[in-house]
């Protein structure tokens, strides 16, 4: 059956940068830029789609500036991992498919919110957080080790991990300095522990309390501590 006038034309949209563009695109650079996770191409592809349907005129499950949110959180997301690997601007702007001043102020943005994340760090946290983990770690290779139905060469992995474990927990507690501040020991006969004998030996030397209770104090103890204190009267 022969066509009474001319084929409409088919309109051109413009590819989304969807999973296997951002695959192709992070494919032979040489900064060293891997793959994106799968989880961020996934938001990528669906982000593109919330686009078209709104070019569309269908019915989109978001509204426009909720579609800008999730746009601009996946692109700063997209930027952070990009930073990381030292990609060069240009680059990262051919790639997002925005401007040089459109990348550098989500850039300025990036490290703004990641300044106010350190800011509200907390130590105690930090460090819980981790004894938490290293305890997990624990208590999953015990289960391991203690399970009679595995071959002996998986338990005794299972305690070489329990091990190393613990041991790097002892050094992350001592490089956060939790061993300078920690009490060993106490007397037996008083409640005095070992900060306690600290803070009264500086009070004898501040004070020049030659009793005969602080002319007791061991002299490598109050040498140590007479030379901390020059060193601050020196500031």
């Amino acid at each position: 059956m022969e066509s009474t006038g001319d084929a409409p034309r088919r309109r051109r949209r413009r590819t989304p940068i969807g999973s296997e563009t951002v695959r192709e695109s992070t494919d032979g650079v040489s900064s060293g830029f891997s793959v994106p996770d799968e989880d961020l191409a996934d938001t990528i592809v669906d982000i593109n789609r919330l686009v078209e349907q709104k070019a569309t005129g269908t019915d989109s499950p978001l509204p426009e500036t909720s579609l800008n949110i999730y746009d601009k959180e996946t692109r700063l997301r997209f930027i952070h991992k990009m930073r990381m690997r030292d990609l060069p601007k240009a680059e990262m702007c051919k790639r997002l498919g925005v401007s040089m001043g459109t990348l550098n102020s989500d850039i300025k943005e990036l490290y703004s919110r990641l300044r106010e994340g350190a800011r509200k760090l907390d130590v105690n946290e930090l460090i819980g957080d981790s004894i938490a983990t290293y305890n997990e770690v624990l208590s999953m290779a015990l289960n391991h080790a203690s399970n009679v139905e595995l071959p002996t060469p998986t338990r005794l992995a299972a305690l070489r991990t329990v091990l190393s474990a613990k041991n790097d927990m002892h050094r992350f507690l001592n490089l956060a300095g939790f061993y300078d501040v920690a009490v060993y020991t106490k007397k037996e006969t008083k409640t005095e522990n070992d900060i306690g004998q600290l803070i009264k030996v500086t009070q004898a030397i501040l004070n020049e309390d030659n009793t005969a209770e602080n002319t007791q104090i061991p002299s490598a103890l109050r040498a140590e501590v007479e030379h901390e204190l020059d060193e601050i009267r020196l500031f």
